[in-house]
């Protein structure tokens, strides 16, 4: 019986050795930074092509202040802080998303944006504490309960692999004196509530 365990152990051990050894394989492009030096990043060496797209100007489309901007093949999506524009890949202005307001499907400030390209939605975690998703057309499509997402502060909403998230953070308090700040990344469902939610 003692060989049986010692082959057994020797096996697990042989196991873990190898799978701690071998690399893992990813399409992602891997940047490696030092964190004490300040050298400067050129773009050429992590792109193979520059584009400039010149956003055309009209009186809807006046940008002021970038807050983010999604891209596709086909659009180009500009988050301000009060507004979302939509351009096709040219940068010819296509209209503007949502509206600001109180009501069902309005805003009164936009935190972050997500978009998936090949359905043609937008997700809008607006500063009120809610979601709301529209279709490229600009057309409101649905909204989580309003104040659902109250306590999600500095959200960070992205769509990935056809599944929406949320990193957020918030503050726990320890004590009187103390209080700590965690990140919850979240999994959005399509009623756009939460559906499952880890600690990073």
């Amino acid at each position: 019986m003692k060989t049986i365990h010692e082959n057994i152990i020797a096996c697990t051990v042989i196991f873990f050795t190898l799978s701690c050894n071998s690399e893992e394989k990813t399409d992602f492009l891997t940047l490696l930074a030092d964190p004490n030096t300040d050298t400067p990043l050129v773009l050429s060496e992590i792109s193979e092509k520059i584009e400039a797209i010149e956003l055309e100007v009209t009186d809807e489309s006046l940008i002021q202040r970038v807050s983010r901007v999604l891209y596709s093949s086909d659009f180009i999506i500009v988050q301000e802080w009060k507004s979302i524009m939509l351009f096709d890949k040219k940068g010819k202005f296509i209209r503007r998303i949502g509206s600001v307001g109180q009501g069902p499907g309005e805003y009164t400030g936009i935190s972050s944006i997500a978009a998936d390209f090949t359905l043609k939605k937008i997700f809008v975690f607006a500063s009120e504490g809610k979601f709301i998703s529209y279709d490229f057309e600009g057309n409101f499509i649905k909204q989580s309960p309003t104040g659902y997402y109250s306590r999600t502060r500095n959200p960070y909403i992205n769509y990935i692999d056809n599944k929406l998230f949320i990193l957020s953070e918030s503050f726990i308090f320890i004590n009187e004196n103390d209080t700590k700040n965690q990140r919850t990344l979240f999994v959005i469902n399509d009623d756009l509530l939460k559906a499952d939610s880890i600690l990073v």
